[in-house]
C-alpha cells in the first residue's frame, strides 16, 4: 500500500471513529431526556414515525423498514409502548394476520410533551442549514446499506 493509501485509510479511520463517538454523545443527551418520560430512542422513533402518519395506521414491517437499528425486537418495544398506553393495535382491515399499529391520544399528549425539550437538544447543535445538509450527504455517502 502507498503512502497516500495509507493517510487516506487512517483519515478515514479517524473520521468514523470520531462520528461514532459523537454519535453515541448525541445518543446519550437524547437518552437523558427520555428517561424522564420512561421511554428509550427506539420507543421515541416509534412514536414519531406513528405521530407523522397520522391519521394512518402503520404495520409492523413498516416501522422496521423506518427505524435506523436494522435489528430491534419491534414486538417487545411495541408492547412496551401498548402496555404504557401510548400505541393502539387493531387487526389491519382486510387482513387478519397484520396488525395495524397507531399512536393513541395518551401517545400524542406524550409527545407534545417530548418535543420542546428535543427542540433544545437539536438547537444545541451549531450546524447552519448548508453546513446540516452537507453533514447529511456526507452521511448517506458512509451509508453501506446494511
Amino acid at each position: 500500500m502507498n503512502e497516500n493509501n495509507t493517510q487516506n485509510r487512517r483519515h478515514a479511520e479517524e473520521s468514523i471513529n470520531r462520528l461514532m463517538y459523537v454519535a453515541g454523545t448525541l445518543k446519550n443527551r437524547q437518552e437523558r431526556i427520555l428517561k424522564a418520560f420512561e421511554i428509550g430512542i427506539q420507543h421515541y422513533q416509534i412514536l414519531l414515525l406513528l405521530e407523522r402518519n397520522l391519521p394512518e395506521p402503520l404495520c409492523a414491517g413498516d416501522i422496521k423498514s423506518q427505524l435506523p437499528d436494522r435489528n430491534p425486537d419491534l414486538t417487545r418495544l411495541i408492547d412496551k409502548l401498548e402496555k404504557k398506553g401510548l400505541v393502539e393495535r387493531r387487526k389491519w382491515p382486510g387482513n387478519m394476520r397484520k396488525m395495524a399499529i397507531s399512536i393513541s391520544n395518551r401517545g400524542r399528549y406524550m409527545m407534545r410533551e417530548i418535543r420542546p425539550m428535543m427542540e433544545m437538544f437539536y438547537k444545541r447543535i451549531p450546524l447552519r442549514a448548508e453546513e446540516a445538509a452537507h453533514l447529511e450527504s456526507l452521511i448517506n455517502k458512509l451509508n453501506l446499506g446494511d
